[in-house]
């Protein structure tokens, strides 16, 4: 019974090893499924991107293009003002021309009147160029002192940067001069304390030698007069490393000495680098004070030469711009006539695109209309699927509950069959083994009657020896007896822990093999989970793909001028809009009560709620088409 139930176990392993294998190729080729669909729907996504691209760039263009024309126009009207203001101050300036040229032959007569006093204007000429000399003369000073200056200023520049380096040199200097500061005063306070703690210790040793001393004396009193040895030579060490450590003393306090020196050196020395520096830095701002008064004289001859000659050149200055001028505005007329040409025919163009562009969204919203519907006849579809899967998942379980729990029933049967025949047998070996044992207690009060009658009897003279030999066979077979039963009361010790272990062992693998169900059972149970989850994104895939799929039509027939419009207004496109998010709003309630009312099939309205929720977001992310 074991070995078939061992067998029938084994069976149901490698059968649920075969549907686990089943599974993972399933599994696999789902994934694969899975992953061409996300690869299918990344390049729809990419398109989608690259639509939504395009379409924005000819937006930006558009109003890029209004915003040029609204320029253009602006532009056009202010050059349109500027040109009458132009040519109204153009017929101001031939009127004045007009007076001028008035002007000029009132002028000429009167040079030809004044032809006369040539001589008094030939002085006049000579008296002018006198004064053109001097002024030569002044402006030829002036660039000599201006020349001067800018020598001064170069000088004081140089000895500006020589200051400064030197001060910097002085500064690194002087740092470097209060590190050895710092150096040369702790190597002497570290003397200082060395110079102490040698102090002490001659204090300590000249303690010492004290003791010593009145020690020796003591002992030479006690002695008569005799000096020991050891002391001695002990007397003579301490005074040796007294003079030892004296002269230690004598070259610490040498160098101690030199450091002072060398630190009074080296404050001289920093004070004299103060010094210096203090004086650099008067000379520095004595110098800057000098090249600011340069420079503002060097700026006031500066403004004095460019007054006298903006002064010569303002008139010529005018003229010229006058004639620009008037150039740039037959120029500019011309330009912006043929830019306001150019631009209009841009801007026709680009009204013949935005047109072609809505006609396309037009196309777009009948497709995603059509999208909708297609949608609301795959949700019936899912949901028609979905409970007849429940309905399936549901069976197989039940048949699943009460195939394992017929054959767990069977078994546990067997195994407590077994045990209670183990047991009975348990307890028929205790029973054998009290008779065995009251059996040996028997023989063994026969033994003792028989001694006792054998001890009567040898006291008896008649037929000794034939009793002694019956005696002596009586105890050799009771004593084969007690062996035999001895051993077979030890073999059946044996068998019976044999049993016991054999209990355990049984037992032991009742518990692995009920944790095996259990684990199986749980797998199992995941494993459905698995495949209902797989199904349901399956489904999900097929239906996303199938969106994709006509999305993609729809972008094809929009792409080559075959899609028709269902609604050709904007406001029924609204309306429509308005009732199709309605409607997924209707159809997210309905399956949040479903899954309120029904727990145990919340998991599969999940991914579809998701997915409504999702088109939810599309649909009010969506601008309208009013906007």
């Amino acid at each position: 019974l074991q070995l078939q139930r061992i067998d029938t176990m084994n069976t149901e392993m490698e059968s649920y090893k075969r549907s686990i294998v089943k599974e993972q190729e399933l599994n696999e080729k789902l994934t694969l499924v899975l992953n061409r669909t996300k690869y299918e729907i990344q390049n729809l996504e990419k398109l989608l991107q690259i639509n939504s691209e395009k379409s924005d760039t000819c937006k930006q263009e558009i109003s890029t293009y209004t915003k040029a024309l609204e320029e253009t126009q602006i532009m056009l009207n202010r050059v349109n003002n500027e040109k009458a203001e132009k040519q109204h101050e153009l017929n101001i300036l031939q009127r004045e021309i007009e007076k001028e040229n008035q002007d000029r032959v009132k002028l000429e007569d009167e040079i030809y009147q004044q032809f006369q006093e040539q001589l008094t204007a030939v002085k006049a000429a000579e008296y002018s160029s006198k004064l053109r000399f001097k002024l030569k003369e002044s402006t030829r000073e002036v660039e000599r002192n201006l020349s001067k200056v800018e020598n001064d200023i170069a000088r004081a520049r140089l000895e500006k940067t020589y200051l400064i380096t030197n001060i910097k040199q002085l500064e690194i200097q002087s740092k470097e001069y209060n590190e050895q500061i710092l150096e040369k005063n702790q190597i002497i306070t570290r003397s200082e304390q060395e110079i102490k703690r040698r102090i002490l210790l001659i204090e300590q040793k000249q303690n010492q030698i004290d003791l010593m001393n009145k020690k020796l004396e003591n002992l030479k009193e006690k002695a008569g007069g005799i000096e020991l040895g050891p002391l001695e030579l002990e007397i003579l060490n301490l005074q040796k490393s007294i003079t030892q450590v004296g002269k230690e003393i004598f070259d610490l306090e040498q160098a101690w000495l030199k450091g002072q020196n060398e630190l009074v050196h080296l404050t001289n020395e920093k004070d004299m680098l103060e010094k210096e520096t203090d004086s650099m830095k008067l000379k520095h701002t004595i110098l800057m004070s000098r090249k600011l008064r340069t420079e503002n004289t060097i700026n006031n001859m500066e403004t004095d030469c460019t007054h006298l000659k903006r002064q010569i050149e303002l008139l010529r200055l005018d003229l010229e711009r006058l004639n620009k001028l008037i150039y740039k505005e037959s120029t500019n007329k011309t330009t912006l006539e043929r830019n306001n040409l150019l631009s209009e025919n841009d801007f026709v163009r680009e009204l013949k695109g935005a047109e072609k562009d809505a006609l396309h969204m037009e196309d777009q919203l009948s497709e995603i209309r059509q999208e909708r519907e297609n949608l609301l006849g795959n949700l019936v579809e899912a949901e028609k699927q979905i409970m007849f899967w429940e309905r399936k998942i549901q069976l197989a379980k039940e048949m699943k509950s009460a195939v394992d729990s017929e054959t767990g029933q069977g078994e546990i049967r067997a195994m407590k069959s077994e045990i209670h025949r183990m047991q009975v047998r348990y307890e028929q070996l205790l029973r054998q083994q009290e008779k065995l044992i009251r059996d040996m207690e028997t023989s063994v009060s026969r033994r003792e009657t028989i001694l006792t009658r054998g001890e009567v009897q040898q006291k008896l003279p008649q037929n000794k020896a034939i009793m002694q030999s019956t005696v002596q066979k009586k105890i050799t077979d009771l004593q084969r007896k007690i062996r035999d039963t001895n051993e077979q009361a030890a073999v059946l010790e044996q068998k019976l822990e044999e049993y016991k272990n054999d209990q355990q062992d049984h037992v032991r693998r009742m518990t692995e093999l009920g944790q095996q169900r259990d684990q199986s059972t749980n797998e199992n149970t995941k494993l459905d989970e698995r495949i209902t989850e797989l199904n349901l994104q399956k489904n999900m895939m097929l239906i996303t793909l199938t969106e994709k799929q006509l999305r993609a039509k729809y972008y094809e027939q929009v792409k080559e001028g075959k899609y028709i419009k269902v609604h050709q207004t904007p406001d029924v496109l609204n309306t429509a809009r308005e009732n199709q998010i309605n409607r997924l709003r209707y159809f997210e309630t309905i399956l949040h009560g479903l899954s309120e009312r029904c727990p145990q099939f919340r998991r599969q309205f999940v991914q579809i709620q998701d997915m409504l929720r999702k088109r939810l977001a599309d649909q009010l992310a969506r601008p309208s088409s009013s906007q």
